[in-house]
């Protein structure tokens, strides 16, 4: 009856997710009866003409990027797939019971550094155990 329940849940939390921008809960039910929850933030960087890019880099900050400043401290930085998909786990980020902003950003890697490719700042608060999903657009 527990695992009926649980599967239920599980169902649920996968089927509500379905949407473009969604903070959700997931659960990982292991055979030990361990249950284990996700904290991840999955970007997808898309063109103008909302089409996915990959080999983009997606930079993660703990404060606000000014394009006329140097960067701030880079937390994560993960390279886009072929879905143009940038998932950063964030488990060990972030604490129970607490809530985190963190900012992404998008560039290109040229041989000396970084261009700033985002058309606009993005912003996202992350609550341990759930599952943000949103899109950095760029030209």
């Amino acid at each position: 009856m527990k695992y009926v329940f649980l599967l239920m849940t599980f169902l649920l939390v996968l089927l509500s997710s379905c949407e473009k921008e969604e903070s959700t809960t997931s659960t990982i039910i292991h055979k030990e009866d361990v249950i284990e929850t996700q904290t991840e933030v999955r970007i997808t960087v898309l063109n103008t003409q909302e089409e996915p890019q990959s080999n983009y880099v997606v930079m993660m900050f703990d404060e606000e990027m000014d394009e006329n400043e140097p960067l701030p401290p880079i937390l994560k930085q993960v390279i886009t797939d072929e879905s143009g998909l940038a998932s950063f786990d964030l488990e060990h980020m972030v604490s129970e019971n607490e809530t985190k902003t963190y900012y992404f950003e998008a560039f290109t890697e040229i041989p000396n550094g970084y261009v700033y490719e985002s058309l606009f700042h993005t912003k996202l608060e992350v609550k341990k155990g759930s599952r943000v999903s949103t899109s950095i657009v760029v030209n």
